[in-house]
């Protein structure tokens, strides 16, 4: 055979293979990777609302007035048949980094807000972190402007406030 036959048909051949393991690995870690996702979101929303254990995370209906404003899906906590609260889960971009968000809001007020990722810079992290902690345990009807107003420069600011606006105004219609 031509060598100009064998070197492309050696390289098929090791090219299919490779792509028949890594479609077989893929297909082996994908439902461990999605479990711990699930795990640690779960947990999420356990401290979230300050609880160990949960009976259900329900999902809520997410509107099409909150996906506009990047809420991704709402989780009722219940525990003891009663539903505790309410965390709603949302991204966020910066222009560099998406923020995967977790808002948790029981009895009328916001119980932390917390991101999953973890590719976003040493900067961003501050900026968000000094976010959450003015936001943590305010009641849902105060102004947002009053939150972080020492990060007001960093690019997610409005759509950070605009987010917990949203989420707010949900849980006041659909859950008080």
């Amino acid at each position: 055979m031509n060598k100009f036959v064998k070197l492309p048909l050696f390289l098929g051949v090791c090219g299919a293979i490779c792509a028949g393991v890594l479609g077989i690995v893929n297909g082996i870690t994908a439902p461990i990777i999605e479990k711990r996702l699930e795990n640690e979101r779960n947990a999420n929303y356990l401290e979230l609302m300050g609880v160990e254990a949960a009976d259900e995370f329900k999902d809520g209906t997410v509107s099409d007035d909150l996906k506009g404003k990047n809420v991704t899906g709402i989780k009722e906590i219940v525990v003891g048949g009663e539903v505790l609260g309410v965390v709603y889960d949302g991204t966020v971009a910066d222009g560099f980094t998406t923020w995967t968000l977790q808002l948790g809001i029981k009895e009328g007020t916001f119980t932390g807000l917390k991101y999953t990722n973890s590719e976003a810079d040493a900067i961003g992290k501050t900026h968000f972190d000094a976010f959450a902690s003015d936001l943590a345990g305010k009641s849902i009807d105060f102004s947002m402007s009053d939150v972080a107003s020492g990060v007001s420069s960093m690019s997610t600011n409005p759509a950070l406030r605009t987010f917990a606006s949203a989420c707010a105004a949900d849980f006041a219609a659909n859950y008080q």
